[in-house]
């Protein structure tokens, strides 16, 4: 199964990136080629495959990153395709701490009652607590994927030299 969680890297200026992996944009070209190439040997027009092959190739260029650049005191969220994105920026300055927390979907955050309904699932947040912003959300995964999303909170909050509260 594909994994859609965002990854960490490091760049050469030593800013982390949280992205989506690369192999994301590998399976989707793929199956847009592979698709486009059943289409052109079946020698006809069909509106499903088309869809899909648009559908895949838009996943192809589509970014969500979040850059976090201590040397400049930002961190930038940039959402889109790769050539038209919408970028989101938050002063380092106004960041008071990240979060990690778990919850329970379909639940109010006061209720936290161990025996969740079949439908609700277990999941965990990361996000920082920005003084300008509120809380702002960074990525939310099924509890599962808690162990690289820790591991991701734990180096940024240590990166940008803010506190990383636990919940």
């Amino acid at each position: 199964m594909l994994d859609l969680t965002l990854r960490l890297h490091r760049l050469n200026d030593g800013t982390l990136v949280l992205r989506l992996p690369p192999l994301f944009r590998y399976i989707f070209g793929l199956m847009a080629v592979v698709i486009s190439i059943g289409m052109a040997h079946a020698g006809a027009f069909y509106p499903f495959p088309t869809i899909l092959i648009v559908a895949s190739a838009a996943a192809v260029v589509y970014e969500e990153r979040w850059f976090f650049r201590t040397d400049s005191g930002v961190i930038e969220y940039r959402i889109g395709l790769v050539f038209a994105f919408r970028a989101r920026r938050y002063e380092l300055g106004d960041v008071s701490f990240f979060r990690v927390s778990e919850f329970t979907k379909g639940q109010h955050p006061s209720e936290r009652k161990p025996d969740a309904r079949f439908f609700q699932r277990r999941h965990i947040a990361f996000s920082f607590e920005s003084t300008s912003h509120g809380l702002v959300n960074i990525e939310t995964q099924p509890i599962r994927a808690g162990n690289r999303l820790r591991e991701n909170a734990r180096q940024i909050a240590s990166h940008c030299d803010r506190p990383l509260h636990d919940e």
